[in-house]
């Protein structure tokens, strides 16, 4: 088994390879995550062994997850999981799943950095947002299931 970890810049580090997955919660805790809240859709929650391996290799580090992420990010799905992670005391945001989801999981660590609530905190951020680095933002551990490339980008989609 080998995994290929490279990174491109300080914020981002990839692992490929099999046996990538299972070294998540080293990759964290190098980074001081103490309580990592996952995002994932239905399918992946519930067709596959893929969300329960993450929470189980994760240990006591994992404190929740919504696996209520559908395609095209929708914004009350989002809503809700931003805010169970902020309830969970959430410190990283890991993103389980494919295009959408990992725009999910980017919009929410911005949303706990900036103490957005609420939809209409959201969309007023939204319009207002500059490109400048956001303070006291999450770690955010990106695991794609898909070839949608989300992963390598800084922007997100939310409807």
């Amino acid at each position: 088994m080998t995994v290929t970890r490279f990174t491109t810049t300080k914020s981002l580090t990839v692992l490929q390879g099999p046996g990538a997955m299972a070294q998540t919660r080293a990759e964290l805790e190098e980074r001081g995550v103490r309580r990592a809240f996952i995002l994932t859709g239905d399918s992946i929650a519930t067709r596959s062994p893929l969300l329960r391996d993450l929470a189980a290799g994760l240990g006591p580090l994992h404190v929740g997850e919504n696996s209520a992420i559908a395609a095209h990010t929708p914004m009350p799905a989002l809503i809700t999981a931003v805010n169970a992670a902020r309830d969970a005391g959430a410190d990283a945001i890991i993103g389980l799943g494919g295009g959408s989801v990992i725009d999910a999981a980017k919009i929410a660590a911005a949303c706990l950095a900036f103490g957005i609530d609420t939809m209409e905190a959201l969309r007023q951020k939204i319009v207002t947002q500059t490109r400048d680095p956001i303070p006291g933002l999450p770690v955010v551990a990106m695991i794609p299931t898909t070839a949608s490339a989300a992963e390598f980008t800084t922007g997100a989609g939310v409807f």
